[in-house]
């Protein structure tokens, strides 16, 4: 499908459908953002840049002294006055009601697929055509720059920060039974039965909230480590349907909840506290975001530092996930180029230097999308005090994204409706073929109104 240019206000069936999903809270939006830092209002006062009119960053509310020394240290650099404006919880839903109702703002953080349904409805625009960025697309894996693309080929975002989802093991829970690294499901599923004869409360803690998909994501990951390779054909059409994997997978989750082996609130669980589980010591294996990696070896945060490690993903091919959150530029900047300098600054090349994402990469372990950043001194220091550099690497190389697929405009909904669908399963109340039958569905249904 085409996407919507930027200057077509046209109204698509799509356009109309959002406008109605967030045209309730739109009003509550703009009342929160009054309390915790709103885009620009009433007249601005300068160029873009100055004193009075400052280039708005817009994430959520997660550490914003770490973001306020970022946005200091670019107005030192580039002489350009910045703001953070923040949303403390709900950050999708309420960042949609603003744009709706005209927000305004320079650079903002979004996780895929958001990216596509943000440039689809207006509110971000491309890259194309700012200096630097054909510079930028040489040095990104190959993977991750697909995924910053929308489907009429146009880049629209930068990458924040990206992962695999990784399959965490605590070592000394396995070495204390004198268990091996799990191979395939079967060898978890044994070790899980072996670890809760002997104390273990519930060995496997997989994050299977339905926030950002992701539920949907863990099934995907063991999908991918069981040979599903591809999930949408080159014309985005599903199809997962018919893959022995996708129903293995969900049948695995299925048997590791209903044989108790994962805490019986999981599916409710927020990741935090799911992470919990697992740092707190009270299960062997977990399935989420390598970076978490970095926590759970942290003794001032985890009561299981020094023991957690990343293996392969169990299975036959031992792929899985990877994903990437974006930062993006907002549409119809009155400095285009100024707000780029901003977006470059966070995410990509600044002055000849990788600043922004040497520094959340280091700060918070999180992955990037540069291969280069592999050989900075600083990065591998910090690094090596919480993992093994040459094992997460390779880790790294089992992990792909969906490709293009997380590039359409619908694919966020389609994500949330899968993640419900994994739930469902989990629980028994549909069979992992009726689960796949009505996902396929979803995704053909969503396709066709886009």
């Amino acid at each position: 499908m085409s996407e919507i240019p930027l200057s077509d206000h046209r109204l698509t069936r799509r356009r109309l459908l959002i406008q109605a999903a967030y045209g309730g809270v739109g009003a509550a939006a703009i009342a929160v953002g009054a309390c915790e830092g709103e885009s620009r209002s009433g007249a601005s006062q300068g160029r873009p840049g100055e004193a009075g009119n400052p280039l708005i960053y817009h994430r959520s509310a997660f550490r914003p002294d770490l973001w306020n020394g970022h946005l200091d240290r670019f107005t030192a650099q580039s002489g350009l006055a910045t703001q953070l404006s923040t949303i403390s919880s709900s950050y999708n839903t309420l960042t949609e009601a603003r744009l709706m109702a005209g927000a305004d703002y320079d650079v903002l953080f979004g996780d895929v697929p958001l990216h596509a349904k943000w440039y689809a409805a207006g509110w971000v625009q491309d890259l194309e055509g700012l200096p630097g960025l054909d510079d930028l697309k040489s040095r990104m894996y190959p993977d991750f720059l697909e995924a910053c693309m929308a489907g009429d080929g146009r880049m629209i975002a930068l990458p924040y920060y990206t992962s695999f989802v990784a399959f965490h093991y605590n070592e000394k829970m396995l070495a204390d039974l004198s268990f091996s690294l799990p191979k395939s499901w079967d060898d978890v599923y044994a070790h899980c039965k072996a670890l809760k004869a002997n104390g273990v409360p519930t060995p496997m803690a997989p994050i299977l909230t339905r926030d950002w998909g992701l539920a949907s994501q863990v099934w995907t990951a063991m999908t991918r480590s069981l040979g599903g390779a591809t999930f949408f054909d080159e014309a985005l059409s599903p199809v997962f349907e018919d893959y022995d994997a996708a129903h293995e997978a969900l049948s695995w989750l299925h048997r590791f909840y209903t044989d108790g082996f994962m805490p019986a609130d999981i599916l409710t669980m927020d990741y935090n506290a799911a992470t919990n589980v697992y740092a707190s010591g009270q299960a062997a294996f977990q399935i989420f975001n390598a970076y978490q990696q970095k926590r759970y070896n942290d003794p001032e945060s985890s009561l299981i530092a020094g023991r957690s490690r990343i293996g392969p993903m169990p299975g036959t091919a031992h792929e899985t996930l990877a994903i990437v959150s974006m930062h993006l530029l907002g549409a119809d900047r009155p400095d285009r180029e100024a707000s780029w300098a901003l977006l470059n600054f966070l995410s990509g090349r600044y002055d000849g230097a990788f600043y922004g994402p040497r520094t959340i990469s280091t700060e918070f372990g999180f992955g990037f999308a540069y291969p280069e950043l592999w050989n900075d001194p600083e990065l591998r220091t910090a690094w090596s005090a919480w993992t093994d550099l040459d094992n997460l690497r390779q880790r790294q190389t089992e992990g792909r994204t969906l490709g293009r697929a997380v590039s359409a405009p619908w694919f966020a909904e389609w994500q949330d409706a899968m993640s419900i669908l994994v739930h469902e399963t989990v629980l028994g109340r549909l069979t992992p073929k009726q689960a796949l039958a009505r996902s396929t569905a979803k995704a053909r249904e969503l396709a066709e109104d886009a």
